[in-house]
């Protein structure tokens, strides 16, 4: 092990070891835990061990994946959800998105919502979610 490593290890529970584990076995590995419990280490060290492999880590605000990013290997990548969307749509949109509104207008347009149901529907939820997967 090397100085750099040596430096930055983390010592990882047993739990945490059991998902780094787990990964190597299955397609998908969902990690459900309480705030404060060490997800993120666990990720972080993931895509640590696992460089042949790409990461895209989703985050709810700008501070975290601020942070996140610091920790990060090159391997992985991390966005919020809302600039992941952003993202997406810069490339979908003709016309330029310079504002909450053009980008507001832009999902509404894409999801064939109308223009005025701005609404919080199952059906509009799954319309997002295959929004969603076809970004991924």
């Amino acid at each position: 092990m090397d100085k750099h490593r040596r430096l930055f290890s983390v010592k990882l529970t047993e739990e945490q070891e059991k998902v780094l584990e787990l990964f190597s076995q299955v397609e998908r590995l969902k990690v459900n835990a309480f705030a404060g419990s060490g997800k993120t280490t666990t990720l972080v060290e993931l895509a640590k061990r696992n460089r042949d492999k790409k990461f895209l880590f989703l985050v709810f605000n700008r501070a975290v994946k601020e942070e996140l990013f610091k920790k990060l290997p090159s391997n992985a990548v991390v966005y919020t959800v809302h600039g992941l969307a952003y993202k997406y749509l810069r490339g979908k949109v003709k016309g330029k998105i310079v504002n909450r509104r053009d980008f507001t207008d832009a999902v509404i347009n894409l999801l064939n919502l109308p223009e005025k149901d701005y609404s919080y529907s199952m059906q509009n939820c799954e319309k997002f979610k295959t929004l969603f997967q076809l970004m991924i």
